[in-house]
């Protein structure tokens, strides 16, 4: 009973005289939308990260067991990180407002400290596809508000260039083809998912990347770490010449080049994933009754996607903000910094908010004085900050 009573915050859809939802959001690093959803009698409130890859809703453990809530099945799902058994609790329901809910949603039961930890910002579960399959879904980023409509609608999609999509391989998930163009001036094209929840602009698939032997054509790359929902993996940044999605091009990018042998980023038949450092330059409207997606450039559309300068990324931990990963032979990679050491200081900064340490680290041209604990040991090190691609 206790756990029928809480998720009817969360699933099917039921309409209370309105015509249209309105689901105001928080943009987190221009890249991360969050919906904070209330609970049964607005007693609470669920931060979601909403992710139009998320084919599952999700609820950390945590938050699940704070609130008593107790899976009632286990269920085998295909993630990016490959095939996992999830605790879960069916056919529950969402609450979108104090009077709006969808019915009949499944959700999974998991620890997602890690993308929390790599995000450096807290939220309660992922959300998606349960509820753009029940509504016609307008993201208006100036405005940060979410719009959800009955599928009869009508929606006027002036100003917008409309993009057929589909759902191939039972995936829940857009897929459409999109180009690039390497420095070489070799194009390709494939399709892609549009997976809001990737804080990427382009994600190529192993397979792809093999086929193509992109290795071997994309120049000079750098590797990193990224971390998933279960596990890290490794990646290739490296800049194209351009990225087109219909009549849209955008020119000298980064991208990022998948080594993962499992999971969607390994699929075979896809160029890859399509992210949010590209999709939030568009308003958006998604119609699955229709299988059409509609785009408009928005403010964010002229922001120049910034190219990596840091030797090292961060993670928000327990123990305070830590090193995440350090770029392989990099100047950070060789005077010593690793994962998992702690930051007590940046420029003589000391500061829980990760924030200010990744502007920090974003100056490019500038030199930085990184004060970590190397185990037990007060350490010190000055790096340059420059372009790394």
């Amino acid at each position: 009973m206790k756990n029928k009573i809480f998720l009817c915050a969360l699933c099917g859809f039921q309409w209370i005289k309105a015509q249209e939802i309105i689901l105001p959001f928080s943009l987190y690093e221009d890249k991360y939308i969050l919906l904070k959803l209330p609970t049964e009698n607005a007693a609470d409130s669920l931060t979601f990260y909403f992710d139009t890859g998320a084919a599952t809703t999700l609820l950390d453990k945590n938050a699940a067991e704070k609130r008593g809530i107790k899976a009632n099945y286990q269920h085998e799902v295909t993630g990016a990180s490959g095939k996992k058994t999830y605790d879960m609790v069916v056919n529950q329901k969402v609450r979108l407002t104090s009077t709006q809910v969808v019915e009949g949603v499944n959700i999974v039961l998991d620890d997602l400290s890690r993308i929390k930890q790599a995000l450096g910002e807290n939220f309660d579960g992922i959300i998606g596809n349960d509820i753009i399959k029940n509504f016609i879904t307008k993201i208006n980023f100036h405005k940060k508000q979410m719009e959800l409509y009955k599928f009869d609608a009508k929606i006027s999609t002036e100003g917008y260039t409309e993009i057929p999509f589909v759902f191939k391989n039972n995936i829940p998930i857009p897929q459409f083809p999109i180009s690039i163009t390497l420095n070489n001036g070799e194009k390709l094209t494939g399709d892609i998912f549009f997976d809001s929840g990737a804080g990427l602009s382009l994600l190529i698939n192993t397979p792809f990347k093999e086929e193509n032997q992109l290795m071997s054509k994309i120049g000079k790359h750098i590797n990193t770490v990224t971390h998933n929902l279960s596990q890290k993996t490794e990646v290739s940044t490296a800049i194209i010449k351009s990225l087109t999605i219909s009549n849209f091009t955008f020119k000298n990018l980064p991208i990022k080049m998948a080594s993962d042998k499992e999971g969607v980023s390994a699929y075979k038949g896809y160029l890859g994933i399509l992210g949010a450092e590209i999709i939030n330059k568009f308003d958006i409207i998604l119609n699955y009754s229709t299988s059409k997606l509609y785009l408009k450039p928005n403010y964010l559309y002229t922001k120049k996607i910034e190219f990596p300068v840091s030797p090292f990324q961060l993670a928000r931990t327990e123990k305070g903000i830590v090193i995440a990963g350090v770029v392989k032979d990099s100047e950070a990679d060789k005077k010593g910094l690793k994962e998992g050491q702690k930051i007590v200081s940046i420029n003589k900064i000391a500061t829980e908010d990760i924030q200010i340490y990744r502007n920090l680290l974003k100056q490019e041209n500038t030199e930085v004085t990184i004060q970590y604990l190397d185990n037990t040991i007060l350490k010190t090190v000055k790096l340059k900050l420059k372009k790394l691609l």
